[in-house]
């Protein structure tokens, strides 16, 4: 699942991370491992939205009060201080394709893993 190189270790994680829904607990794994297959192929920026958009995502959940969404905004916002210490803050400007970017996405969907 996850790039030569690069794993996820819950080994850090509060005890709320076992208590999440599976879907959220897969989402989340899955996201951060596309994310970082995304950087290994050079493609940063690219990994750098799609796990901006799980936190967006989450941050919603948050405001709709699904009792799960505060644990997972905390994950997003480590998995994205863990990225760009590794890869660094990514050139947002220009926009990565769009193309490209939203056929990550539609994976994502087309895999049952929506994160919008």
């Amino acid at each position: 699942m996850f790039p030569r190189g690069y794993s996820w270790s819950c080994q850090n994680c509060a005890p709320g991370f076992f208590m999440l829904p599976e879907e959220q607990r897969s989402t989340f794994i899955t996201v951060y491992a596309d994310a970082f297959r995304l950087a290994q192929e050079g493609r940063i920026t690219q990994g750098y939205v799609i796990l901006d958009l799980g936190l967006d995502h989450a941050e919603q959940e948050r405001r709709r009060g699904s009792f799960w969404a505060e644990e997972v905004v905390g994950l997003y916002r480590e998995a994205l201080r863990g990225y760009v210490d590794r890869f660094g803050y990514p050139e947002l400007w220009p926009v990565p394709d769009s193309e490209s970017t939203l056929a990550v996405l539609a994976r994502a969907v087309l895999a049952g893993r929506a994160l919008l």
